[in-house]
């Protein structure tokens, strides 16, 4: 999956009409598609055309010869897979109202799924790190995307049935010490969750999202894909019943989390993370006794 073609929401509802054709379900495919616009017009960005032009010199200067921006690496950094639960969910998400002050509970929305797992991602992270190499006065990050369709930050906005790629950059920002602390957990929810409203708010900030590789410190980040949204079990039927199991194969980077809708549904998310082996032991350790 390339994000020049599509982006997460795109490709489960492509993944979802595939199956249902594969099925012969003809009915269940057009209604996935139905409404479907591929128009890459509906995207307006202010200057939009100016952004084309500068894209295509920093990242493919040499057109029509193709660069590949992300070499592949050998897969050999272990990986584990964790379904966080719907109680477990919930029984984080009020451990960060614990950790509210009274006055200020009314003005905090409450963290979605998606911002406690990845909150407890970021905080196991950077414990199974430290002190070897991630140290209490470093700075660490956590990015991931949110989708732009809807949002008001586009004029006008993009609808909810365009296919493609719509999405852009967050990235969250902490100090390890605040993450290693008592209350690491809410603190990282409460960075967590100021980007995603900051995004919410002003979507095309960091929609060159990858310029981000040029100065960011790797092994201090942790890089979220998917989302718990993503109906990667339920939509799945090619005809042979539901899959056992549902993974991405090209996670080769320490750090790296992806995250989709765990199997029977219900609430529960499906995290699978990427480890260098030297940490793995203390992530999974970390990460299961905090839920």
């Amino acid at each position: 999956m390339h994000h020049a073609v599509v982006d997460g929401r795109s490709v489960w509802r492509f993944l979802q009409a595939w199956a249902a054709a594969c099925r012969g379900d003809d009915a269940a495919a057009e209604a996935v598609v139905a409404g479907l616009t591929f128009d890459r017009a509906v995207i307006a960005l202010p200057g939009g055309e100016e952004h084309t032009r500068s894209t295509l010199r920093k990242y493919a200067p040499n057109l029509p010869l193709e660069i590949n921006l992300f070499p592949n690496a050998p897969i050999n950094l272990p990986r584990r897979t964790f379904t966080v639960t719907a109680q477990q969910i919930h029984r984080l998400k009020q451990r960060v109202s614990g950790h509210t002050a009274p006055a200020q509970a009314g003005s905090t929305p409450a963290p979605s799924s998606f911002v406690a797992v990845v909150a407890l991602a970021w905080v196991s992270f950077v414990r199974s790190k430290h002190p070897a190499v991630i140290s209490a006065d470093h700075d660490v990050y956590v990015f991931f995307f949110i989708d732009c369709r809807g949002r008001r930050g586009i004029d006008p906005p993009v609808s909810q049935n365009y296919f493609g790629t719509c999405i852009t950059g967050c990235l969250a920002k902490a100090t390890a010490r605040d993450l290693l602390a008592v209350d690491g957990f809410a603190a990282a929810t409460a960075a967590v969750q100021r980007e995603v409203q900051r995004a919410a708010e002003d979507p095309l900030a960091l929609w060159d999202w990858m310029d981000l590789l040029s100065w960011m410190p790797m092994d201090r980040l942790v890089n979220i894909s998917g989302s718990p949204r993503y109906p990667a079990y339920e939509v799945a039927d090619f005809g042979w019943g539901a899959p056992s199991r549902t993974e991405l194969i090209t996670m080769n980077n320490c750090g790296q989390v992806v995250l989709v809708a765990a199997k029977g549904g219900g609430g529960s998310v499906q995290a699978s993370v990427c480890m260098h082996p030297d940490h793995m032991g203390a992530f999974k350790s970390h990460f299961l006794n905090s839920l």
